[in-house]
């Protein structure tokens, strides 16, 4: 399944933080929207609600973080 609603998608292993950092959390995926009417599409396909049903009996602990991405650019 590929929804084309996602800006960016990354995901990867934590293998450089210690234990006490990580709090049992092992691995990250990040997607990134271009507005919010395109993540409320994503979570609400109905592709996206059947996946997401099998995908949390597989993890043992998972965290979901939704919030407004702020692009910081450093002062020349």
């Amino acid at each position: 399944m590929k929804l084309m609603l996602s800006k960016s998608f990354v995901r990867g292993k934590d293998t450089e933080s210690h234990e006490m950092l990580r709090q049992g959390y092992t691995h990250a995926i990040i997607m990134t929207f271009n507005n919010k009417e395109d993540y409320e599409a994503c979570v609400s396909h109905p592709k996206e609600v059947e996946f997401a049903a099998i995908f949390v009996t597989v993890v043992e602990k998972i965290l979901v973080l939704n919030f407004p991405a702020v692009c910081v650019k450093a002062s020349s």
